[in-house]
């Protein structure tokens, strides 16, 4: 039996566009793949071995854009190892998605990760900051006063599996193949911002058991989003102290706007000047835009799905991690950053003719199943570094 390089070599096509986008994907994350069934000799980095993946590739695309007819397809899934490289290519679209899509929360949270399922309390620390006292001679050193504190952070298994006939494999429905894995590296991102965005927001506006008034991180007035709720903000942001009494140092502010709000937020910081109330009733005093250099903001478009019940266009500003400090965090588990995909072993045998291919389908159901698997968590860390509005007020 022809082995696949063999059998598509007369592609002659230069491969390495491809090998560039997606063989990285698989060895960076740390996994195998999650292509369960599926056994490879060497190692993912092995040159030949990305060769007949990109050469897989190619001739996947070739049969979905027409330039290849669809039975060399059926032909090709009866060698020994296209169904291993095919499903190689399966997960390189589905982690290529999963990396492209576009998320927000990492511009703002803290990104860690833990080593398993159960709930464990991060320490935090605050004071130490102290201004340093004077020792006499003789005199015993003073010693720092540290407060600590501790949050809750725990990671969940999250999945959903989908299924491709036997129909679909003879009938060669190649969009349906190309497009699920696809389809599930979107849902694994989409899930990791429905997530952040849940930690941020409920139902109302900004989450009501981190935005509280013991916390002093609710904007005075709850103004809407505009010059004067971003300078209200940034005043109680950067007035924040630490144990000590000292200032605590914000090197740098986000804003998390809802799509709503998107056009605001880009006249303002468009605008080369803005008018500035001077403390003097009825006169402004016509100033450079300092926002422009003291922000960056990001749309997070699941806001109005999460609070729905908010009467207004809520908003947060937080400062941007640092030193172990965050308002935010997002969890991982270790080992286990990106999601996986996998495909269940085949459970039929052919009489006389043993065992049957995972691609012609489960022996009840001539079904292929597949399933994705992605271990996360977020939680809220220290209220001083963030501050947050509802947008009902002026």
């Amino acid at each position: 039996m022809l082995k696949l390089s063999e059998r598509l070599k007369f592609l002659g096509k230069e491969a390495a566009d491809i090998r560039k986008n997606f063989s990285s994907h698989a060895d960076e994350s740390g996994q195998d793949g999650g292509l369960s069934g599926y056994r490879q000799t060497g190692s993912r980095n092995d040159p030949k071995y990305l060769n007949r993946v990109a050469e897989a590739m190619e001739f996947f695309a070739d049969v979905q854009s027409g330039r290849r007819p669809a039975y060399h397809m059926q032909e090709a899934m009866v060698t020994t190892d296209f169904p291993i490289l095919y499903g190689e290519t399966l997960f390189r679209q589905f982690l290529g998605e999963y990396e492209n899509w576009p998320v927000t929360y990492p511009q703002y949270f803290d990104i860690t990760e833990v080593e398993d399922f159960n709930k464990i309390n991060l320490i935090t620390f605050d004071g130490g900051q102290g201004e340093l006292s004077e020792v006499t001679e003789r005199e015993p050193y003073k010693e720092f006063a540290f407060t600590e504190g501790k949050y809750e952070m725990q990671v969940k298994k999250y999945g959903k599996r989908y299924g491709i006939t036997f129909e679909m494999v003879v009938n060669r429905n190649g969009q349906i193949w190309r497009r699920r894995p696809q389809i599930m590296g979107e849902a694994a991102r989409i899930s990791e911002e429905l997530l952040a965005t849940r930690t941020m927001f409920d139902i109302d506006g900004p989450n009501s058991a981190f935005f509280t008034a013991p916390n002093g991180n609710i904007v005075t007035g709850n103004p809407a989003l505009g010059f004067t709720g971003l300078q209200a903000a940034l005043q109680q942001l950067n007035s924040r102290k630490n144990s000590d009494g000292n200032p605590i140092w914000i090197r740098g502010a986000h804003v998390i706007i809802t799509p709503a709000d998107e056009l605001v937020m880009e006249q303002i910081m468009a605008a080369d000047t803005i008018d500035m109330p001077t403390g003097i009733a009825n006169t402004t005093m016509l100033t450079k835009n300092w926002l422009r250099s003291k922000l960056t903001w990001s749309v997070n478009p699941f806001i109005p799905i999460v609070a729905s019940s908010a009467t207004a266009r809520p908003w947060i500003l937080t400062a941007k991690p640092f030193g172990g400090r965050a308002a935010f965090v997002f969890a991982f588990m270790t080992g286990r950053r990106a999601p996986q995909l996998f495909m269940k072993d085949g459970n039929a045998r052919q009489i006389g003719g043993g065992e049957v291919d995972q691609w012609e389908g489960d022996f009840d159901h001539d079904v292929m199943d597949f399933k994705v698997r992605h271990i996360y968590g977020a939680t809220t860390q220290d209220p001083f570094l963030a501050v947050g509005s509802d947008g009902t007020g002026v």
